[in-house]
């Protein structure tokens, strides 16, 4: 009966468990030897590795060869040349492709099972010694297999590395919810090898805790995004960043991820922190040390702080104050502020909304302090020489954030920081950040309206961003790759400014749904193909600039419809061809055209327009037809007997009616006789 030789993927009885050299994990996340599969066969695998020699069934009979004639003729076929690595031996147990529960084979008596398949008695190896199969999940209770997965299953994978730290985040949080820390440290090596943000850790962490949202992993990514930083003491009015910063965590856990935990972080940071009542009638103290850190006997203007009469510090220079005389606004921009330690430590005013600090000279890498700042929503640090890492989403209340023409080398957004889900302008341009694109965008804030990147070497290819951006520079970096879908993916887009960078391919061709675009600069690229004609319907577009691209064809005529919005259209260096078309003499702004193979001659009336880059290229627009149109004006042509082709936008002023050329030394058709007489 050949149905009872078919596989028999029931459950297995109960085996015994065969414990490697060492049944624990070694010191310092080292695994035990693999598992030794002449004694053995792993329970991930069905035991389809095993290789030992026991031949008999856990019933009693002896295996038949897998070569037996029984065997070939049920299964039509020689058995071990269907499963060649199976190690079809002799008669010993075996399990070809797993394709039975635990290793068996096949004897010449009914088995339990009602059929020739026998389960043999093998024992189980260690879990923690084995390895499933590549791609498939690791369900031992220590992250070993796992381990083993990222070493064995990724050097022909394309990606290699995210292939391995796919594998370690699962040997990870084995770990963690097994009560140990094993491989995190490796995984966090592994995933975070290319990245230059040094916070990469605990945006891995805190994804990890996302897609697990247990006790152990979100307390271990806790503990990572949140350190403890040895640096601090009480000195410097420290009230307790790190629980401030876990309470900020456990929130965003429990309320976007369903993290359910009896955690005490915000309680502590309210123990730890200062009073609000005491903050604030300290407020003046803490001002007048922020002055001399900051070297305030120089700055240009000290009005009030230098002055030990004035002891109300509301009638300070800069300083802005409430009903209730507690600072609400700080604003010392362009004041010669200069220093370099822990000023930052003062400020944390508990009322504060505005602080503008921005073209002074201040310098700080570590700014974790001015979190306690939590009404704080518009900060603008800008034009100073702030360095190191920047935590975009630091300010729990922020709004707008401004730290451009600093000297920031990385930056993120951490997704549980309140700011997260309250800031809407940042401008980061013109520092030395030079991270994936993909890296710093991870975590971008959905209510993030305008974002300016622009100047820095942030590299790699956009995906998409934020359907609420209106406003978005990235010029002058060494983004690559096809235009992201904005029309679709950021549908409310005002301003776009990509020029200056590496972008290859071609503009949408359903631009047209970016109904609200004014601005649009995609300059200095590598973008080819035709001009969309669709462009013609953005009706609120005022500038664009597509100069120093491969586009080529024609222009446009479409173009034309958006005369009486356009303030510049630069279309100049490409490879366009043709006509100009005539729509674009309607114009009002300045239209840039050069560099391209435009060989005929431009519309009269844009060779009559003071704002049009040919005005002066006498193979574009002759200066003898202007001055012959001016003298066709002011004679009142429109009233002459005959003026055939004087009006034309293209024909040349040698086949008006009346005019006669010859060429001059140089070629070209100069006007010698103008005979208009009837």
């Amino acid at each position: 009966d050949d149905t009872q030789l078919s596989p028999n993927p029931t459950s297995a009885p109960p085996r015994p468990l065969a414990l490697a050299s060492s049944s624990s994990l070694l010191a310092e996340g080292r695994c035990p030897p693999i598992a030794d599969n002449t004694v053995c066969g792993c329970e991930v695998l069905a035991q389809s590795d095993y290789r030992g020699t026991i031949n008999t069934s856990e019933e009693g009979p002896t295996c038949l060869p897998w070569d037996a004639d029984l065997i070939t003729q049920s299964f039509n076929g020689f058995l071990p040349g269907f499963f060649p690595d199976a190690g079809l031996d002799e008669n010993f147990c075996r399990n070809p492709g797993a394709l039975n529960p635990v290793a068996g084979c096949i004897a010449p008596v009914v088995s339990a099972q009602g059929n020739y398949i026998h389960y043999c008695d093998i024992p189980l190896c260690d879990p923690c010694s084995c390895m499933p199969v590549c791609g498939q999940p690791n369900t031992a209770t220590c992250g070993c297999p796992s381990v083993r997965q990222a070493d064995e299953c990724c050097d022909d994978v394309r990606d290699a590395n995210s292939c391995k730290c796919g594998y370690l985040k699962k040997a990870c949080s084995t770990s963690l919810e097994n009560g140990s820390e094993d491989f995190c440290d490796l995984a966090e090596e592994v995933c975070c090898k290319e990245s230059k943000n040094p916070d990469c850790g605990c945006n891995l962490f805190e994804q990890m805790c996302s897609e697990n949202p247990s006790m152990p992993s979100c307390e271990f990514a806790a503990e990572r995004c949140c350190p403890n930083d040895p640096e601090r003491n009480h000195l410097d009015f420290d009230w307790g960043a790190e629980e401030v910063c876990k309470c900020e965590f456990f929130e965003y856990a429990t309320s976007e991820i369903g993290f359910k935990s009896d955690h005490q972080h915000c309680n502590h940071a309210i123990k730890i922190q200062m009073p609000l009542e005491i903050a604030r009638d300290i407020e003046r103290d803490k001002l007048k040390i922020f002055y001399l850190e900051t070297g305030g006997e120089y700055w240009f203007n000290n009005e009030g702080w230098a002055d030990e009469s004035e002891l109300n510090h509301c009638n300070w220079y800069g300083v802005t104050c409430n009903g209730q005389n507690y600072v609400e606004e700080l604003n010392l921009r362009n004041n010669n502020l200069t220093g370099h330690s822990c000023w930052a430590c003062r400020l944390d005013f508990p009322d504060v909304i505005m602080l503008d600090l921005s073209q002074n000279q201040i310098s700080l890498e570590k700014n974790e302090r001015l979190l306690y700042n939590r009404k704080l929503e518009y900060l603008d640090m800008s034009e100073n020489v702030l360095t190191g890492h920047l935590d975009a989403l630091l300010f729990p209340s922020a709004k707008l954030v401004n730290f451009s023409h600093n000297q920031f080398t990385s930056a993120d957004f951490k997704r549980f920081r309140k700011a997260y889900n309250t800031l809407q302008v940042l401008d980061i341009s013109s520092n030395y950040i030079s991270q994936d694109v993909n890296e710093l965008f991870l975590n971008i804030p959905p209510t993030l309206e305008t974002l300016d990147i622009s100047s820095n070497g942030i590299g790699g290819s956009i995906q998409e961003m934020g359907e609420h951006l209106l406003f978005f520079a990235m010029s002058n970096n060494s983004i690559s790759g096809p235009l992201p879908d904005f029309p679709n993916t950021s549908p409310k887009l005002r301003s776009l400014n990509l020029s200056d960078n590496q972008l290859t391919g071609t503009i949408w061709s359903d631009v047209f749904k970016l109904v609200d675009l004014s601005l649009l600069d995609l300059a200095s690229n590598n973008l080819n193909s035709g001009i969309p004609s669709s462009i013609g319907d953005l009706s609120q577009l005022k500038e664009l600039d597509l100069s120093n691209n491969g586009f080529g064809s024609t222009i446009p005529q479409q173009l034309g419809k958006l005369a009486d919005v356009m303030e510049m259209i630069d279309l100049s260096t490409n490879t366009l061809s043709g006509r100009i078309p005539s729509e674009l003499g309607s114009f009002q702004g300045d239209i840039l055209l050069g560099g391209n193979n435009l060989t005929d001659l431009a519309p009269l009336e844009l060779c009559l327009m003071g704002r049009f880059d040919g005005i002066n290229d006498t193979s574009v627009c002759p200066p003898e037809r202007n001055a012959l149109h001016e003298f066709y004006v002011s004679a009142k042509g429109i009233e002459w007997t005959r003026s055939d082709f004087w009006l034309d936008a293209y024909e040349s002023h040698c086949k008006w009616y009346g005019v006669d050329c010859k060429p001059n030394k140089n070629g070209e058709n100069v006007t010698y006789k103008l005979n208009l007489t009837s």
